[in-house]
């Protein structure tokens, strides 16, 4: 009888055992998002084209991460220096935690261009890939963020220890519908008019197979600082729209 009773705890234990599995959640998360155009702290990435985008992130024990998010862009080549440069990898790894309605969260992030860099680039530009490290403190919808450039700032020379401060907010309204806002400065060291700041405002509904997002951008970038052969204002006003599926 204790034999029996032993057999049928342990084959009930063993029924249940991957259901759980099967309910706990993944560590691993995917995105793609396809957007009308790519904008970096309101600047033009993809001038005036679509991109393509994404990426994974990975929850290690204890609140650790990794990541990485990948973009198509354009505005390497569209300098007219003969760079040639289509693809941005940005790999990531930190600290997140949650206290209540608080988030804390510290890490780096590296943003890689692959590419080909010509003598006329290296004239006038750094390699533009760069090193971040940041921190960001939430309180339930609405965050503040500080980024510092320990390299050079994509490519611009004697720049390094730039920073950009950055509040962002999202409102959620009903019915599958966000309000998203955004206002960030970018200051960029050693540099008469670089420095700028970008604000973003926008509504991203849930369809069910996906999220919407409908965004319009403005910044108060020099024109005679961030241009390119192509488009001359990379800074100017925009609106994008995206479509963006997790996974």
């Amino acid at each position: 009888m204790r034999l029996s009773l032993i057999a049928a705890v342990l084959l009930s234990v063993l029924n249940i055992a991957p259901a759980l599995a099967e309910d706990a959640p993944s560590p691993l998360t995917g995105n793609i998002t396809l957007t009308s155009e790519y904008l970096y702290r309101g600047i033009a990435q993809s001038n005036n084209r679509p991109a393509l985008q994404g990426g994974f992130d990975y929850a290690l024990p204890l609140g650790f991460y990794i990541g990485n998010w990948n973009s198509s862009i354009s505005w390497i080549g569209d300098a007219g220096l003969g760079a040639s440069a289509s693809l941005e990898m940005d790999f990531y790894g930190g600290y997140k935690k949650s206290f209540g309605d608080f988030t804390f969260d510290v890490g780096a992030l590296y943003y890689y261009y692959p590419g080909n860099y010509t003598a006329a680039w290296k004239d006038v530009y750094d390699n533009p890939s760069t090193l971040e490290g940041y921190v960001s403190v939430g309180y339930k919808w609405v965050s503040l963020k500080y980024s510092y450039a320990f390299q050079n700032l994509f490519g611009q020379y004697n720049t390094k220890g730039s920073g950009y401060g950055e509040a962002n907010a999202t409102v959620d309204v009903g019915g599958g519908f966000s309000v998203v806002g955004h206002a960030g400065y970018q200051q960029v060291k050693n540099t008469y008019n670089g420095a700028y700041a970008d604000y973003r405002l926008g509504v991203t509904k849930d369809v069910g197979f996906g999220v919407v997002g409908l965004t319009y951008s403005t910044t108060t970038a020099h024109n005679g600082y961030y241009y390119n052969t192509v488009n001359d204002a990379t800074g100017g006003d925009r609106v994008v729209l995206n479509f963006t599926k997790t996974f």
